[in-house]
């Protein structure tokens, strides 16, 4: 429940124009909270951010700079580096320090609310009319791939792989079982030193191992790329995860090697 509240609140709130200024205040207040723990890219004459990166909120493509310059202003402007949408924070006085970003931001009351407006704008003009970005910050993948649905998902298509697996070992075995009926001593010792292989190759030596062929499944999209998915697991899925690994291993892979 806790998850899903979150991407309300990160995806559905920020589509209703009604609530701009509340979500305003709300990214604007989260901004200030991360700002200590997120990087800051700071330059001779200029100090940036990325808004919805710092508040794992990539939707939110949105950067922040404050620079000097000959008067103090805040508008809504293009960023010259990135080229994506920024806010623009002219100052006349020397750039804050890291320890003092935050109160720079949001002490001077005027500053304050031209950046909360700066964001209105963005919600209410742009939000939603630019494409998706192409990249999602660690913890959004990590709130996606823990979805009951995704999880689910991805652990019956990494069951789906192994059964054919073992049905492709059992494929093979036949055939090298039906060359062991000999009397050439070297013959068998090649035909057993190969089963073995096909085991560790199919299943590993172990559970464990077993277990990290299951998660390389879990892991792999529709082109065969590893995504990541299974690193990305929460403790209570990993723990579920290699439950369910384990559980698969002595009903159906143990019974099928002692054959």
């Amino acid at each position: 429940m806790m998850i899903r509240f979150k991407q309300y609140i990160a995806e559905s709130l920020l589509t209703e124009k009604k609530g701009a200024a509340a979500n305003a205040d709300l990214i604007f207040q989260k901004m200030l909270d991360v700002l200590d723990h997120a990087h800051i890219d700071f330059d001779e004459d200029r100090i940036g951010f990325h808004i919805g990166r710092i508040t794992k909120n990539s939707k939110i493509d949105l950067r922040c700079v404050i620079r000097n310059s000959a008067s103090d202003s805040v508008r809504l402007g293009k960023d010259k580096n990135g080229g994506g949408l920024c806010i623009v924070v002219d100052t006349r006085k020397a750039l804050p320090v890291r320890t003092e970003i935050d109160s720079f931001l949001a002490q001077d009351r005027e500053r304050a609310q031209s950046i909360k407006s700066c964001i209105v704008n963005y919600l209410e003009s742009h939000h939603g009319q630019l494409p998706e970005p192409s990249t999602k910050t660690k913890y959004e993948e990590e709130v996606e791939t823990n979805t009951s649905q995704n999880f689910e998902s991805r652990y019956e298509y990494a069951i789906k792989k192994i059964k054919e697996q073992m049905s492709e070992f059992k494929g093979v075995v036949e055939e090298l079982e039906s060359a062991y009926d000999t009397e050439d001593v070297g013959k068998k010792a090649t035909i057993d030193a190969a089963r073995k292989s096909l085991v560790k190759d199919y299943f590993g030596d172990d559970a464990n191992e077993f277990k990290k062929i299951a998660r390389g499944f879990m892991s792999k999209d529709e082109r065969g790329e590893n995504n990541g998915f299974a690193n990305n697991l929460s403790k209570e899925n990993k723990e579920r995860l290699d439950n369910r690994l384990e559980s698969f291993y002595d009903q159906h892979i143990k019974p099928l090697l002692s054959k």
